[in-house]
């Protein structure tokens, strides 16, 4: 009996001194003008240098030799309650090159920066901010292939003082974390799986104290996911493609930026497993041997991440104008009280 009860309040304590976290994470869809475009769904094909942040199996699948790829996005994101609504409006960048060596195995290198978060009260700047250096390889056997995708993620939280800009307070932490992906292809019609693992920045919340009355300084937490994908090219113009994401729950998680008024406030988000379900397709309008134009089209419906939201339904475009091993892309995504505007460069080198 004492044993039982020494296990319980084991359990009781872990519960209970959790430290209150930052969700800092979306269930839209970022990346090359591909990904954006086509609502998201992007698991089965993968097979450009962005690949490496979706389903790194997807890379040795392509017919390029070199590939460089960088996007920029512009995200406005309005998320809350009647009571309170967070404005997150930031940058999302993501830079990558990919190198095939022979014919079955792939080498890829990225940065990017998926978050960002700046807000100001009490005369004080706060700033949270994740960037990531990640390296893939992939390998293909027949029409089957695998690929891993180490991320070094950082996680930055400041303090600055709003009349001279100066710091007064930061606090980094880094994490690994891999994604790991499977994928086959057929003549028309190809599957992939991804997963990635949750990640969680431990920060010294007691930062806090001696800086500002808000609670900004606590951990933060992505939780893991799992995406299963599909395509079919129906003919040589017209490819369509489906992703279904599976985004484990979050752990006593508030919507970043949301939690200022101490340790347990803020938008909780919802302690159960999102299902966000992807789909889209792309036509080709134009090809030749110097240029080709592509146009995508999709959605997806983003479930609401705490109590008493909503969900919203995403309509995304996108259009890629290829002059050569130059390919230039814009992409939009659109939903109520969002907005993702993206613009993209790319150069693939060898057989395009």
């Amino acid at each position: 009996m004492k044993y039982l009860f020494a296990l319980v309040s084991l359990i009781s304590l872990k519960t209970f001194s959790q430290v209150p976290s930052h969700g800092a994470y979306g269930l839209f869809p970022q990346g090359s003008i591909r990904v954006i475009g086509m609502g998201g769904a992007f698991a089965a094909l993968s097979d450009d240098a962005s690949g490496m942040l979706f389903n790194p199996a997807g890379l040795p699948h392509s017919e390029w030799k070199y590939d460089f790829g960088a996007s920029s996005s512009r995200i406005n994101n309005e998320e809350g309650s009647t009571d309170f609504t967070l404005n997150q409006d930031y940058n999302a960048q993501f830079y990558a090159a990919a190198a095939k060596f022979g014919k079955n195995i792939v080498l890829a290198a990225g940065l990017s920066s998926p978050f960002e978060l700046k807000e100001n009260s009490d005369a004080i700047d706060k700033e949270l901010v994740l960037i990531s250096a990640d390296l893939a390889l992939a390998f293909k056997m027949g029409k089957f292939s695998f690929g891993v995708t180490g991320h070094y993620e950082q996680a930055s939280l400041k303090f600055r003082n709003d009349n001279f800009n100066t710091p007064l307070a930061e606090q980094e932490n880094t994490v690994f974390y891999p994604t790991i992906g499977l994928s086959y292809r057929g003549n028309r019609a190809g599957i992939g799986v991804s997963h990635t693992l949750e990640r969680v920045h431990d920060i010294d919340e007691s930062v806090n104290s001696s800086n500002s009355q808000s609670f900004w300084f606590r951990d933060v937490e992505i939780p893991s996911k799992t995406t299963i994908g599909v395509y079919y090219q129906t003919n040589k113009k017209v490819l369509l493609v489906l992703d279904l994401d599976i985004v484990d729950a979050p752990e006593n998680s508030f919507l970043a930026g949301s939690g200022t008024d101490g340790a347990n406030t803020g938008l909780l988000l919802l302690e159960k497993q999102q299902i966000v379900i992807h789909g889209g397709l792309e036509y080709l309008f134009l090809s030749n041997r110097k240029t080709e134009v592509r146009m995508q089209a999709g959605g997806y419906q983003e479930p609401a991440r705490f109590a008493g939201g909503e969900s919203r339904n995403h309509l995304t475009l996108g259009l890629e104008v290829r002059f050569g091993p130059l390919q230039l892309g814009v992409s939009y995504d659109q939903a109520r009280d969002f907005q993702n505007t993206a613009a993209s460069f790319s150069l693939s080198l060898g057989h395009i």
